[in-house]
């Protein structure tokens, strides 16, 4: 391959990062160069990347939210889709999954959503031939 070739690849492969990425750039702190091509942080580096949420920390929020909220909802809307934010405590309940993502978002603009059924079970089951 020539170096024009194997240049315009890269580009077109960091195009493609810049796609996937999409706001994750600011959020974990990745930088750009003057040509626009992504600067990724090197493997074992003490320039990491942090993730923004402790996972674990939220869906112990979430799941203690949910627990408070469910006197509230259970026997009648056991089927119902909850949303919770786990940070403020707030939530919406919508029938659908869609829907509930639809209200959360309205609600909570640019939070991250714990989707659950209200009687504590999977949101989607995933069934294979």
């Amino acid at each position: 391959m020539t170096d024009l070739k194997i240049g315009f690849l890269r580009q077109r492969a960091l195009r493609g990062y810049k796609m996937a990425l999409g706001g994750a750039r600011t959020n974990f702190g990745l930088g750009e160069n003057e040509w626009g091509e992504i600067l990724m942080p090197k493997g074992k580096s003490e320039v990491a990347v942090k993730l923004p949420v402790d996972w674990n920390e939220f869906e112990r929020k979430a799941l203690e939210r949910l627990k408070e909220i469910q006197s509230e909802l259970l026997p009648e809307k056991a089927r119902f889709i909850v949303a919770i934010e786990p940070e403020s405590g707030g939530y919406v309940v919508a029938e659908t999954r869609d829907d509930a993502y639809r209200r959360f978002r309205r609600r909570f603009p640019g939070k991250i959503a714990f989707v659950i059924r209200a009687d504590g079970g999977p949101v989607m089951r995933l069934r294979f031939k």
